[in-house]
């Protein structure tokens, strides 16, 4: 039987007195302590090896602009020997998040109501002052709702610029994950926001000021000139007129609503960026607890700063903390094409025999096979603190 043996050298750095910072991770090799750099567009990751209760940091690149990544651990217990070899990676696992939260300045609402009167029979005329200066209210509002119509208008145009612009607009940086771009616009989008919310907030009051005294004259009009049939018609047009009105009125109620909750998240936004330092698409993570022969399932999440929706994409990948041995030993059969000859001692043949010749018999070719079985065994020393000449780390 013959045995060979092999020695077989393996880069294997242990990393201890180091910081986290200094070594990075590997997938094969545990680290005492190691830093991870987690690219989050890629969505995917390698595995990472770490020595049981070893430390990991990880940094993120590439995630979304003015949003905050957390790692959620799922540790398990390891499904494989401590010897085996770490390989492969977990492709990525993206969920949507529905998280409602703060105004977000992502829609500007459509125009509100304009004002226009339907064509139709003239209205009949005051019938006395009383019903005159009821008559100059109702003009004044409509005065007003214009001039209301036309500023929220504006203002509305404003916001879209703020938001679309190719030059300043917030979408420039919001959710972006490329740091070239967020520095290179962060100054111009964060001038425009401050423009946008530095401008009075929009409101209705002197006009809801204006339809409370609209609707105590016509009440106290009515309470005077209702038995009064000669102005029944102009009271029918008087109401019909501050019907409209107050319709409009809702309508620039609500929409100024809506505007007020887009400045209300520029506002955050600003506060956001006045806040945030470069650089914007990176972020480290808190060291990972400690585990100990445990295979741990990471996964990296972003959610926005403003909105707390999630990003669509997500990192996962695993973590093994285990201890490779110094030394392994295996044995096993190796079948080899090589082909198999024995020589030994040929036993005489008869005529040999006869003639009293080569009475020892003849040296040669005993047995032969086209291929063979070796017993093998393989000694495996992992050595610590050693790289090869030829290894890069």
């Amino acid at each position: 039987m013959r045995l060979f043996t092999s020695f077989l050298a393996v880069l294997a750095i242990s990393g201890i007195g180091l910081n986290a910072a200094d070594t990075a991770c590997d997938p094969f090799i545990p680290q005492r302590a190691c830093h991870s750099q987690v690219d989050f567009t890629s969505g995917v990751h390698d595995t990472i090896a770490v020595l049981p209760q070893g430390t990991v940091k990880i940094t993120i690149i590439d995630k979304p602009a003015f949003s905050t990544c957390q790692a959620t651990l799922t540790p398990g217990p390891l499904t494989r020997s401590a010897d085996s070899a770490i390989s492969g990676f977990l492709t990525a696992l993206g969920g949507l998040g529905l998280v409602g939260g703060n105004p977000v300045p992502v829609r500007v609402p459509a125009a509100g109501p304009r004002i226009g009167r339907v064509p139709g029979v003239a209205p009949p005329p005051p019938p006395d002052s009383d019903a005159r200066n009821i008559d100059y209210q109702l003009a004044a509002i409509r005065l007003a709702e214009k001039s209301i119509a036309n500023d929220l208008e504006q203002r509305r145009q404003d916001y879209r610029t703020g938001l679309d612009d190719k030059n300043f607009g917030f979408k420039l940086i919001w959710k972006v994950t490329d740091e070239t771009t967020v520095t290179s616009h962060i100054a111009a989008v964060q001038a425009n926001l401050k423009t946008l919310v530095d401008k009075p907030e929009p409101s209705i009051a002197s006009l809801q000021a204006e339809l409370s005294q609209l609707a105590r004259s016509m009440g106290e009009y009515h309470l005077k000139h209702d038995s009064d049939p000669s102005v029944a018609d102009w009271v029918a047009s008087a109401d019909a007129s501050i019907d409209e009105v107050n319709g409009l009125a809702d309508g620039y109620r609500d929409l100024t609503a809506d505007i007020a909750a887009i400045r209300t998240g520029l506002k955050q936004a600003l506060a956001e960026i006045n806040a945030s330092k470069p650089p914007y698409t990176q972020q480290d993570l808190d060291l990972l607890p400690r585990f100990a022969n445990n295979i741990v399932g990471v996964s990296i999440s972003c959610k926005d700063d403003l909105d707390q929706t999630t990003s669509p994409v997500s990192v996962s990948f695993s973590a093994y903390y285990t201890r490779l041995p110094w030394i392994d030993f295996s044995a096993g059969p190796l079948f080899s094409l090589l082909g198999r000859h024995q020589v030994g001692v040929l036993a005489p043949t008869a005529a040999q025999s006869a003639a009293g010749t080569n009475p020892n018999g003849t040296f040669g070719l005993t047995d032969h096979s086209s291929f063979q079985v070796i017993p093998m065994a393989f000694l495996e020393l992992h050595t610590r603190g050693f790289k090869c000449p030829w290894a890069d780390r």
